[in-house]
């Protein structure tokens, strides 16, 4: 949190990137030093409580099953290193009950999380942590098989 100008409040300061969320300082108050959160005054006489919230890297690994997806090239090649990508569970799954698919944005399928990776993640999804992942990185496929890395990540 810091003040940005006459009295107003920039409560975004999120792991060093800004998230432009910003109140006046009559609204605000911290709670104490050691609490990550600060109390957002409302006018109509009830107060909010906002967490500042951090993003934390669980692991790094692959993607698997991605040769099962149909036009699974033409669906990487309008992605970006960087791109955000969605986790979703499917308990149900024949093969793994800890299975996680990884999407697209518009739902589209690019694979999986490896299985022996996906136990703890599928546990916290299950328990409702925020968690998804980062496209980082592509290794040439002449070279490696499984050559789409993710970073899963959980805000917390």
């Amino acid at each position: 949190m810091r003040i940005i100008s006459g009295n107003a409040v920039d409560l975004s300061l999120r792991s060093g990137k800004e998230e432009g969320m910003v109140a006046n300082k009559n609204e605000v108050s911290v709670l104490n030093a050691g609490t990550a959160a600060v109390m957002l005054h409302s006018p109509l006489g009830y107060d909010l409580m906002k967490p500042f919230s951090q993003e934390i890297v669980l692991l790094k690994t692959r993607l698997v099953g991605w040769n099962h997806v149909r036009g699974f090239e033409k669906l990487l090649s309008k992605m970006e290193e960087g791109d955000r990508v969605i986790l979703k569970r499917e308990p149900k799954n024949e093969y793994d009950k800890y299975a996680i698919r990884v999407q697209r944005s518009d739902g589209r399928k690019l694979g999986y999380i490896p299985r022996r990776d996906n136990k703890v993640i599928a546990n916290l999804m299950d328990a409702g942590k925020n968690i998804y992942a980062i496209y980082t990185e592509m290794l040439d496929p002449y070279e490696e098989f499984d050559y789409v890395r993710l970073t899963v990540m959980m805000e917390d």
